[in-house]
């Protein structure tokens, strides 16, 4: 496990020399990007590095943001914000998709655990009321949702 660490963090190094020296270069920062988001997942990275690694990953993702902004760079970017607990910053991504993209459901789904994870109840009473209430066909994933709040708000 540590040897495949420092393999890890070799491959890193290189990614990291590479951009530094060539930013422009097709492909690098889908690659290292990609890359990063491997490692952070993968468990073998801990405490104080994991935190380095998560924020350059963040980095990354807002630069690649900026040449081609697109929902899917926004989701990674909005999910990896949440799961670090910066809320703020999650709700600023998380604000630009719904702009950019009003009709896309990852929105909602992001935005419901957003609200969930910051304690704000009223917040998402208001999400469900208007979901039901707007007409439109949501998925599987958003009504199995909707369907065990209203399980436990009538439970509670």
């Amino acid at each position: 496990m540590v040897e495949l660490s420092k393999e890890y963090e070799l491959k890193l190094q290189e990614y990291s020399s590479e951009y530094a020296s060539n930013p422009g270069k097709e492909g690098l920062l889908d690659e290292y990007t990609s890359f990063l988001s491997q490692y952070i997942s993968s468990g073998m990275v801990q405490g104080q590095l994991l935190e380095i690694h998560k924020n350059t990953y963040h980095q990354l993702l807002i630069i690649k943001l900026t040449l081609n902004p697109n929902i899917d760079d926004y989701e990674k970017l909005a999910r990896s914000l949440l799961d670090s607990k910066l809320y703020i910053r999650a709700d600023v991504a998380l604000s630009t998709m719904e702009e950019n993209w009003p009709a896309d459901e990852r929105n909602w789904l992001l935005r419901f655990r957003y609200y969930y994870e910051t304690g704000a109840g009223s917040k998402i009473k208001e999400m469900i009321k208007e979901t039901l209430s707007d007409g439109r066909y949501h998925s599987r994933e958003i009504r199995q949702i909707i369907e065990m709040w209203e399980k436990e708000e009538m439970e509670a």
